[in-house]
This record gives C-alpha cells, sequence and structure tokens, in this order.
C-alpha cells in the first residue's frame, strides 16, 4: 500500500505492480464522475514526489466549466477523423454535445520521460467515432492542457512525431 495526500491509500495495479491504483475518485472535470487514477510514477523512500500529489490536486480544482472550454480541441479531434474516413458523421447540433460521444475510462498520472520531465495527467477516454483508438486529454502538471488525440502512449505531440518542443502542439 501507498498513501497520497491527493487520493489517499493506493493498491498496486494487479497487473504492474510498480504501478498504484486508487479508489473510484470523484472528478470533477467530468461531473464528478468517479474515476480511477493510476499512478506510474515510482516511489521514493515508500512516497510519491510532491508535484505528482501537486499535479493531482490542481487537476481536482478543475470544473465541468473547464471541461466545455477545451470542447473545441475535442471537435477538432472529431472532425479530423470523420475527413479522413467515409464513417458516417454524429447527430451533433451544438459543440457541447460532442461530450455525449466521450466516455472516460482510466486516468492516468506519469512523468514524461523526455523534455521537461513534468507530471502529465491522461484521462483516457472510449469515444464513439474512434472505436480503435479512443481519445485521451492530457494537461500537464494537472492544469495546461497539453494534448487532444487518439490514445498512442505519448504525453505530448512533439513526443509522439519526435519533434522538436517549438513544434508542440494540442491537437
Amino acid at each position: 500500500m501507498a498513501e497520497i495526500n491527493s487520493l489517499g491509500m493506493l493498491g498496486q495495479h494487479k497487473n504492474i505492480p510498480e504501478w498504484w491504483v486508487s479508489k473510484p475518485t470523484k472528478v470533477p472535470f467530468l461531473s464528478d464522475l468517479k474515476m480511477v487514477f493510476v499512478i506510474t510514477e515510482e516511489l521514493d523512500n515508500n512516497k510519491f514526489s510532491e508535484d505528482v500529489n501537486n499535479a493531482i490536486m490542481k487537476f481536482l480544482t478543475l470544473t465541468d466549466k473547464d471541461r466545455l472550454e477545451i470542447t473545441e480541441y475535442i471537435i477538432k479531434n472529431y472532425e479530423d477523423f470523420i475527413d479522413s474516413t467515409d464513417e458516417e458523421p454524429l447527430p451533433i447540433k451544438h459543440m457541447e454535445d460532442i461530450w455525449e460521444y466521450v466516455h472516460p475510462e482510466n486516468i492516468y498520472v506519469s512523468r514524461r520521460q523526455y523534455g521537461d520531465r513534468k507530471i502529465y495527467i491522461q484521462i483516457m477516454c472510449e469515444c464513439d467515432w474512434e472505436e480503435e483508438h479512443g481519445l485521451q486529454i492530457i494537461y500537464r502538471d494537472g492544469q495546461i492542457l497539453s494534448r487532444v488525440s487518439d490514445q498512442d502512449g505519448h504525453v505530448t505531440y512533439s513526443d509522439a512525431y519526435g519533434l522538436p518542443e517549438s513544434e508542440d502542439r494540442i491537437v
């Protein structure tokens, strides 16, 4: 068992013992949907580093208002997918309707392996338009939108495509 102020007691992941899993926790960003947080950061002397706790605490201050403010990026991801396939468009009348087709599954907390080495929080979602790769919404330090993309295991656009930091972007 491990403990972190922002989430309480954590248990080891059933398949990856180096990872830690929270109990379902209300996430204000997702209308208080209860989500499990998976922390992939290693313990140091049986404790998580303070930046892990700080990022989670900052993320838990984001609300539905913050989620709705990033709708344009979710729409861009959706439109890019529809434009590149022969899939039928979803019946979206208002931009905010896109959220009806986004289904959060897990939240991962990890340290970026390159560049700034900050803590990134990935909201992993299924989505009705991209059933194979889903959707990820990523926040640097728990509060700065970093990326909206399919689930590819990278926390930044520049990492995903081997680009310099100067070419990083959200979508």
